[in-house]
């Protein structure tokens, strides 16, 4: 499992273990934090678009779309009291294999998506 360092309060990088749908998605953009730009479920399908960030200045950098078929949207929680603008911060994106299925959980602090689907593919 790859493991990313993150600075924390105590004043040392504390290495977090990358989930396997953020070990694809983070290789395909170059291994930068990421940022959620689109967020879309229709017809039996979650369409995403990812854009690496760069530290300094917020500099958007060369995105990359990731498409879930067969997905089944399981929960959306939302915090309406503290809605954040477009782009979202990605805070962690969890997956586990259930057999020919995936189960996945997208969060961005004020919203937090779970839905199960078939591995994603990826394009540019």
């Amino acid at each position: 499992m790859l493991k990313t360092p993150f600075s924390t309060t105590v004043g040392y990088p504390v290495l977090m273990p990358l989930s396997k749908i953020e070990q694809l998605l983070f290789s395909a953009t170059g291994n930068s934090a990421q940022l959620l730009t689109h967020f879309r479920f229709a017809d039996g399908q979650i369409n995403l678009l990812l854009v690496p960030v760069s530290d300094g200045q917020r500099a958007f950098g060369k995105g990359v779309r990731a498409t879930f078929v067969n997905a089944v949207i399981e929960s959306i929680e939302e915090d309406e009291s503290e809605r954040d603008s477009w782009p979202l911060d990605i805070i962690g994106f969890d997956c586990s294999n259930k057999g020919e299925r995936w189960r996945f959980v997208l969060n961005c602090g004020n919203v937090e998506w779970s839905w199960s689907s078939e591995w994603p593919y990826l394009r540019p």
